[in-house]
């Protein structure tokens, strides 16, 4: 097995890049919203998944609500990474 590194050669330093370039704190409010909005993400998807796994539509209903959930938080989440 062969594992590829990825090495950015800008040392850690407790801080990340954004999209433009602009370094900030790993623990700033905006890096954590990224992480936030992923876990709702994974929450919804794993609540669409329990549903489709005990014979709940997509179509209608709790399903349907899901999906529309998660597109707009997917939608969202783009609009967050470019403030």
């Amino acid at each position: 097995m062969r594992i590829n590194r990825v090495v950015t050669r800008t040392g850690d330093g407790g801080k990340t890049s954004l999209i433009g370039g602009e370094r900030v704190s790993k623990g700033s409010l905006r890096v954590d919203s990224y992480g936030e909005v992923d876990e709702l993400n994974s929450c919804l998807g794993l609540a669409a998944a329990w549903l489709q796994e005990h014979g709940q539509r997509r179509r209608g209903g709790a399903g349907r609500i899901l999906a529309i959930a998660r597109s707009q938080v997917r939608a969202n989440s783009s609009g967050i990474s470019t403030l």
